[in-house]
């Protein structure tokens, strides 16, 4: 299936969910997360406010375990064109809508690397057992994957999706970078 179809249809499936099915994911996913060392251990994490039908990290980023971990969120770089930066968030973070119209903190006075991070955790449309990973397409994170390569130290770069995203083998280009693994409410899935 062409990208464009496959955004469409897993974006309407998505946006098709109850908010039961929805909530139970979340949940699902929270508890995933919680007993994973991976995600136990971590203590400098890149998470995301979820946009539109996204799963939600929020639930597992509130839960009392986390308390002590150290989250950022993106934000619009100020000058760079589809560039993110890190931006610290807790659960007390006001937020404003940025010229994209999504939520995200302010940036922050001094911006903090991505490469400095010990997780960071994306959101998906569809993926596969490669670790292949399609987005909305406006090549965000992959702007971030691909500046990450140039690190010897980098963070774990881990997709986050509901089940029903897996297909069989998302369609790439050269460019596209493999993710190190993709966490689901059922799965962690380390690419093969």
């Amino acid at each position: 299936m062409e990208k464009p179809l496959l955004r469409k249809t897993l974006l309407q499936a998505r946006s098709a969910l109850s908010i039961t099915e929805r909530t139970h994911a979340e949940h699902a996913l929270t508890q995933q997360l919680l007993r994973l060392p991976l995600f136990t251990n971590a203590k400098r994490i890149g998470s995301y406010l979820k946009m539109g039908s996204e799963i939600s990290l929020e639930t597992w980023m509130h839960h009392p375990s986390c308390a002590t971990k150290q989250f950022f969120v993106p934000g619009l770089h100020p000058t760079r064109h589809k560039g993110l930066q890190a931006h610290p968030w807790d659960p007390n973070t006001p937020l404003q809508i940025n010229r994209l119209r999504f939520l995200a903190p302010a940036p922050p006075k001094q911006p903090i690397p991505w490469w400095t991070l010990d997780i960071i955790l994306i959101p998906l449309l569809a993926f596969d057992k490669k670790g292949a990973r399609l987005g909305r397409g406006g090549g965000f994170y992959d702007i971030l994957l691909d500046e990450l390569d140039c690190f010897t130290k980098k963070p774990t770069c881990i997709g986050v999706a509901f089940d029903f995203q897996e297909v069989a083998a998302v369609p790439t280009a050269a460019h596209d970078r493999p993710l190190d693994g993709i966490i689901t409410p059922t799965q962690w899935i380390k690419p093969t």
